[in-house]
């Protein structure tokens, strides 16, 4: 009896992990602003006329959100249609630094965090570079630094500006 129970348990499994494929003949994108639908597409490594299984799939979801142009990416196969619905990350309208009068450690800093106007507002990022800033300033002995920031949200063109208030305070 337990013999059989365990062979009926391993065809079940057998059975429940064939994934089943999807032809896609056609791609319907919402919710893009900047990024087109082709570029969507391209980015995705999408190829009409192929048989996607839940694996090829998430290859595709993959490979949309490692461009860091998407805070969000949903997709629903609706017959032979690929829906994909978007939400683009904000893009960096500028990026300020207020209270730093050294060119020298401004310039360090603009050169080594990631967060670059024109480029795509991640908060993660945002909140590594802001780390970033803190032990740059510090290992140039300003330990009791304060940074505040700010961040301008404009809706309509989907872009933030980033402002980072530095009071350096004494040097040690």
């Amino acid at each position: 009896m337990f013999k059989k129970f365990i062979i009926l348990n391993f065809i079940f499994c057998l059975l429940s992990s064939i994934s089943f494929a999807v032809n896609i003949n056609d791609i319907s994108v919402t919710g893009n602003k900047r990024i087109s639908k082709e570029s969507i597409i391209v980015f995705g490594d999408i190829k009409f006329d192929k048989n996607y299984n839940q694996d090829d799939l998430n290859i595709i979801l993959k490979n949309i959100y490692e461009t860091n142009f998407f805070k969000k990416v949903n997709f629903n196969i609706d017959g032979t249609i690929l829906n994909i619905t978007v939400v683009e990350n904000p893009i960096i309208e500028s990026l300020i630094i207020n209270g730093i009068k050294s060119k020298k450690l401004r310039d360090l800093i603009l050169d080594k965090i990631s967060l670059k106007s024109r480029k795509s507002f991640i908060e993660s990022t945002f909140l590594s570079d802001l780390n970033l800033i803190k032990n740059i300033i510090r290992s140039n002995g300003y330990y009791f630094a304060d940074i505040k920031t700010e961040s301008l949200i404009n809706e309509k063109q989907n872009s933030v500006r980033l402002v980072y208030n530095v009071d350096l305070g004494k040097r040690a």
